[in-house]
């Protein structure tokens, strides 16, 4: 099993990182965890790399791949939930 953890700087300086709702989606992330964080192209490279002929297990997965701008096949996917 691989898990993936690889925390991207916004692509471009006019981004920022706007305050979250934890309370509904979870940690909020910080500029200052973002410092040291890699390129949006280098993260997007190793994800590629890392799930290239992998399945992949996992809750909404399209919408983790839709923002990493990947895609994977359809066979390869399960998805999952608590039900």
């Amino acid at each position: 099993m691989i898990v993936g953890d690889c925390p991207s700087a916004p692509s471009h300086d006019s981004a920022q990182v706007k305050p979250g709702k934890a309370h509904l989606s979870g940690p909020v992330v910080r500029p200052q965890d973002l410092r040291g964080a890699s390129n949006f192209k280098e993260v997007q490279t190793k994800m590629y790399n890392m799930l290239k002929g992998r399945k992949l297990v996992g809750h909404a997965l399209r919408n983790d791949l839709k923002v990493l701008l990947l895609d994977h096949p359809k066979q390869g996917l399960t998805l999952s939930s608590l039900s």
